[in-house]
């Protein structure tokens, strides 16, 4: 918005229409958003009149007059074409405009650009060409979001420009007409839901929401309250961390599985547009002294579910309790809320094992707050995630213990991380143990319903066989107790393997990866590796 006229203007335009009602005008002309909407409005503003003045002159007679006004309510007021042009925010010409195309009749003529039939038509093949390409770029699987969106991942470190030149140059090598960059990227981003994969923190939508909407009072009550859990969350996780300085029969961590890393891995073309094998690095940390585990394992041993995830924290328990050997050990984890991962049955069932069949007092599993959910893991992963982009600087990264190398030096100071590599035999059917274990896990003594997205602590204690101890507030000083199965004696639970034989690596991978042998990319010498590690022949 432009400067009002000045005081001298013959129509007193500042005194009848001050900046608050100005400013009101201009936000209500260009929320209009609409080209002929805005048209009609200039139109309703302005008024032909007659000249005070008229020579008459047959060869250039004198047009009439324009006036432009306002409407304040119900009064119009006039106002001089500068003042007019500034509140709005206009030049002179959309008024020149608007008084073309306004027929005899006082009916403004439709806008026509781009509604003629004759719109250049880009060969179908083309762009199919295009969505093939797309298509062909390997997923990657999402660390962060997983089952809450439908939104694919490529990896990241290339733009959507450097795409197209891959794009182009495949073309060019078919012999084939190819897509500019516009189009391109039209069909990228209309037609698919794709992203490049950055790892990064993760926003929390209620907070965000809240930023949008402050003044949504049901939401505003729903903020409030995850505020205050967040807050008690720390303080929570504080008081521990106290609890564990004075005494060393209890245990503080944190869990968290890493960013999927893939190999093989490198910083060329070649490689980006190749399927790979996804490595999974596991991660628990004691929050005390900072001491950090690795449990590491590809996809040519394991998936990465709850059988995993649950096999990992076992372990970790084994061998916590032969290094302390105390029946008053107390061990508390800290973890985010990813109900696939951490907070679901599998996961509970295995902690009721542990905690009746390894000396073990009780465990705890605090939940932190969804959104909020940075803990002194976030710190091994970043070490971690630099040390490996560091590497891939000085080469491509072939087999998955090349990532355990770069792990076990990635910290400078301090403890080193360990790092346990796991194989298909080291994971427990823990699916299998919870049907052994009962099927209630969300049902309380007294018949109140439990829902696990609302739990925030649990705690398992030897004296309380196949009971949960659960709380969906940090402020509750009273637990809730679940009893999964009444009747079941300790020595029945067993654990069996979750696999007799290694994972098949799918065809799709499999061809990516003898293609990149084929081309080089990988060094032949590699191959017999490949053979043995990821249990295929070279065949197509």
């Amino acid at each position: 918005m432009g400067p009002p006229c000045a005081e001298t203007c013959n129509f007193k335009c500042q005194t009848k229409i001050g900046p608050r009602e100005r400013q009101q005008l201009f936000d209500s002309y260009w929320k209009l958003g609409n080209l002929d909407k805005q048209r009609h409005f200039l139109l309703k503003c302005m008024e032909k009149i007659a000249p005070a003045v008229r020579f008459t002159n047959k060869h250039n007679p004198r047009l009439l007059n324009n006036s432009f006004n306002f409407f304040i309510g119900d009064e119009k007021k006039r106002v001089c074409k500068r003042f007019f042009m500034n509140t709005l925010g206009i030049s002179d010409r959309p008024i020149r405009t608007v008084l073309k195309k306004t027929n005899e009749m006082g009916f403004l003529e439709p806008e026509k650009r781009g509604k003629h039939a004759n719109h250049y038509q880009i060969d179908g093949r083309i762009k199919q060409s295009v969505r093939d390409f797309i298509n062909g770029i390997p997923r990657m699987e999402s660390h962060y979001l997983r089952a809450q969106t439908s939104r694919e991942y490529i990896e990241g470190g290339r733009s959507l420009a450097d795409l197209h030149r891959d794009y182009k140059k495949q073309q060019d090598e078919k012999g084939e007409s190819h897509a500019n960059l516009v189009m391109f990227s039209k069909i990228f981003n209309e037609e698919f839901n794709i992203s490049f994969f950055s790892p990064k923190e993760d926003l929390c939508n209620l907070c965000e929401s809240f930023k949008n909407t402050p003044d949504d009072p049901t939401l505003t009550e729903k903020y409030d309250d995850h505020q205050y859990e967040k807050v008690l969350s720390r303080i929570s996780k504080d008081l521990d961390k106290d609890n564990a300085r004075e005494n060393t029969s209890f245990i503080v961590a944190c869990f968290d599985l890493q960013a999927v890393m893939p190999f093989p891995r490198g910083n060329t073309s070649l490689f980006y547009y190749k399927s790979k094998v996804n490595c999974y690095n596991f991660t628990i940390t004691n929050i005390l002294n900072g001491e950090t585990k690795c449990y590491f394992w590809h996809q040519g041993e394991g998936n990465r579910g709850a059988n995993e995830i649950a096999s990992c924290i076992f372990q970790y328990l084994e061998d916590l309790t032969i290094k302390m050997n105390d029946e008053n050990l107390e061990v508390v984890f800290y973890s985010d809320n990813c109900c696939g991962q951490n907070k679901n049955k599998f996961v509970m069932a295995m902690f009721l094992y542990a905690v009746h069949h390894l000396k073990i007092k009780s465990i705890s599993h605090r939940f932190l707050i969804c959104g909020h959910t940075q803990n002194e893991g976030d710190a091994a992963h970043s070490v971690i995630e630099k040390a490996v982009k560091q590497a891939l600087k000085r080469g491509p990264i072939f087999l998955p213990q090349q990532y355990v190398t770069i792990i076990r030096g990635a910290k400078k100071t301090g403890l080193p991380y360990e790092v346990k590599e796991l194989c298909y035999s080291d994971f427990y059917d823990i699916k299998n143990l919870q049907t052994q274990l009962g099927n209630n896990f969300d049902r309380g003594i007294n018949g109140e319903t439990v829902l696990c997205s609302n739990i925030k602590v649990v705690k398992y204690e030897k004296d309380k066989p196949f009971s949960l101890q659960v709380k969906t507030s940090y402020e509750s000083e009273d637990y809730l107790e679940i009893v999964t199965r009444k009747r079941t004696r300790k020595n029945q639970m067993v654990l069996v393997p979750a696999y007799t034989t290694r994972p098949r690596i799918d065809a799709k991978k499999k061809r990516d990866l003898l293609e990149l042998f084929d081309a080089s990319a990988i060094p032949k010498s590699y191959l017999l590796v490949y053979q043995v590690l990821l249990d295929f022949d070279n065949s197509l």
